[in-house]
């Protein structure tokens, strides 16, 4: 298997039922690639995240809209019976047709705002290595994010970085996923941000900005909505996460 191959696609609704199913699938997928359980951890809190983003902001809370989820394991896998994985970082992208928004708007609410919610953004950012919002070809949005083992990659260890991509710029999403068209989720779980993932959420429907290929570090992360509205026009705590809503 190539490294451009996805090791994984999954099609869902946006319907929170099926959020603890991905996110548990991924962590699992994770661990199995020789992720230790704080990453794994991370990985599952960011797809949480951003997926509440997306269901609440991105598609309004409708049910029955797609989302697709692609995972690629960066540096291959190990063959069987293989003692050690040669991966050495997860690349999880995901998209959906939601409203597109400027990437450069997407930012999480301030922090010392004290109040419920908002904070999707700055989770996803604290606890995954790379994240890149973009707008998708036609319609909807695409968020990509990177979980480098420890010691394997730039800001990789246990509470990671969100640094910006190493050598990419504006527009330059990864991989793009499968074609558009309603999915059917996979199976699901408890509610969203409960259940039995090891992710606890502060807030409910807090996700990942949608963008336009930029990078998110520091203090904006391109094209995502932080919290509960859209983030157009540099509003914060409020946007629309397509593939990537805060």
């Amino acid at each position: 298997m190539s490294q451009s191959e996805a090791l994984v696609k999954l099609e869902l609704l946006s319907n929170p039922l099926l959020n603890s199913g991905a996110r548990e699938m991924l962590a699992s997928v994770a661990r199995r690639l020789g992720f230790g359980d704080e990453a794994a951890g991370h990985i599952a809190l960011a797809i949480d995240e951003a997926l509440c983003n997306i269901e609440n902001h991105g598609y309004a809370r409708d049910p029955g809209r797609p989302i697709w989820i692609s995972v690629f394991a960066m540096g291959g896998l190990a063959s069987n019976g293989a003692d050690s994985s040669p991966t050495s970082a997860l690349k999880i992208v995901i998209e959906d047709e939601a409203k597109q928004v400027d990437p450069a708007t997407i930012r999480s609410r301030p922090l010392d705002e004290v109040r419920p919610g908002g904070l999707g953004v700055h989770i996803i950012r604290q606890v995954m290595d790379q994240v890149i919002y973009e707008r998708r070809s036609g319609r909807g949005m695409r968020l990509t994010l990177v979980k480098f083992r420890p010691g394997s990659g730039p800001g990789s260890g246990a509470g990671s970085h969100a640094g910006g991509v190493p050598g990419s710029g504006p527009g330059s999403g990864p991989v793009s996923g499968p074609g558009s068209g309603p999915g059917s989720g996979p199976s699901s779980g408890p509610g969203s941000g409960a259940g039995s993932g090891p992710t606890i959420r502060p807030g409910n429907g807090q996700g990942s900005g949608a963008g336009g290929g930029s990078q998110s570090g520091g203090g904006q992360s391109g094209g995502s909505q932080s919290g509960g509205g859209q983030s157009g026009g540099g509003q914060s705590d409020g946007g629309q996460i397509g593939g990537a809503h805060g």
